[in-house]
């Protein structure tokens, strides 16, 4: 929702075919780079 909303308001695109592909790969790399940050962390403490 979040990154609907700043695609939107930030005018970042201007074709909406191309909003819902671009929601999934914003949230996408979120959530891989959170998980890369838990390996990280458990690599780091032991």
């Amino acid at each position: 929702m979040i990154t609907r909303e700043l695609f939107i308001r930030l005018g970042v695109i201007q074709k909406r075919n191309w909003m819902a592909f671009l929601i999934v790969c914003v949230c996408t790399t979120i959530s891989v780079l959170y998980e890369f940050l838990e390996w990280f962390v458990y690599t780091a403490s032991g």
